[in-house]
Formats: structure tokens, sequence, C-alpha cells
């Protein structure tokens, strides 16, 4: 009929997205981003630093396991016989002297090296305590997004003038 009013599709509301909502979803596309590219180069660092802690920390743990375990029996001979010969012991105190010594030695690597590998295992702190801080920024501005959202629309609702 020629008096009534003509409806469209889409009863007036717009078809794209507005403006301001699209550059705002795209600003924070990009700060996603560019957080997660600097958030990989920051764990990049982290494992590369890491990588020369943990070389340092192994070769000393190797080198404990190689005395514990051969016990450089040589040496351990000769002051063995030098234990026998200076107190006049037998021969298996002496040698039980050099094994002890040669335990303790290895266990002080040993204990070193355990200090030195815990110390070295935190190597993702810094990459951890980032994430964190860019989670805890990214949940902030999708919040403060959604009160905005939420106060525009009480607001038009308010103003529409159909109470």
């Amino acid at each position: 009929m020629v008096h009534e009013t003509k409806v469209g599709q889409r009863n007036g509301s717009q078809a794209t997205v507005p403006k301001g909502l699209a550059r705002n979803m795209g600003g924070l596309a990009h700060d996603l981003f560019t957080l997660t590219e600097l958030h990989f180069a920051l764990l990049s660092r982290d494992l590369r630093d890491g990588r020369s802690r943990m070389l340092l920390t192994g070769l000393l743990m190797f080198v404990s396991a190689v005395i514990g375990v051969a016990c450089v029996p040589i040496a351990l001979v000769s002051l063995a016989i030098f234990i026998t010969d200076q107190f006049e012991t037998s021969y298996a105190l002496g040698f039980l002297l050099a094994a002890l010594a040669a335990g303790a030695l290895s266990g002080t690597l040993g204990v070193i090296g355990c200090f030195k590998f815990r110390g070295s295992a935190a190597v993702l702190q810094r990459s951890s305590q980032e994430l964190t801080r860019n989670l805890r920024w990214i949940k902030t501005v999708l919040e403060r997004d959604r009160d905005t959202k939420d106060d525009k629309q009480h607001s038009t609702f308010r103003g529409s003038g159909n109470d």
C-alpha cells in the first residue's frame, strides 16, 4: 500500500561496523600482535641466556661424575700407598682413606653443580613475568572496552524518548 512505510531488510540498522569500533579492534589486534612478537623475542633471549648458563652447569656436573666414577685410580692408589707408608697403617686403611677423600671431593663438586643447576633452571622467569603482565593488560583493555560499550548502550536507551 502507498500510505504504509516501506521497511528495508535491515530495519534501519547500519550495514557496516561503526568506524570507532573497527579502529579500536584494529588497534587492539595490532597491539596483541606486537605484544606476542615482543614476548617471543624475550623468550628467545631468555633461552639463549639460559643455554650458556646450563652449559657451564652441565659441564661441571659431568666433571663431577667423571671424578666420582673413575676416582682417578692412579692418584688414589698413590695416595693410599703414601698413607700406608707415612702413618705405618695397613693397606686396607690406606686405601679406605684415599677412597673417602675422593668421595668427599666428588660430593663437593656434585653439591656445587646442583646449586648451580637450580639457579640456571629459573631462566624463564623474565618471560613468565612479562607474559603475566601482558595478559593482565589485555584483560584490562577488554574490560574497559566492554564497560565503555555498556555505558554507551545505557545512554542510548535512556535518551530514546519512548518512556
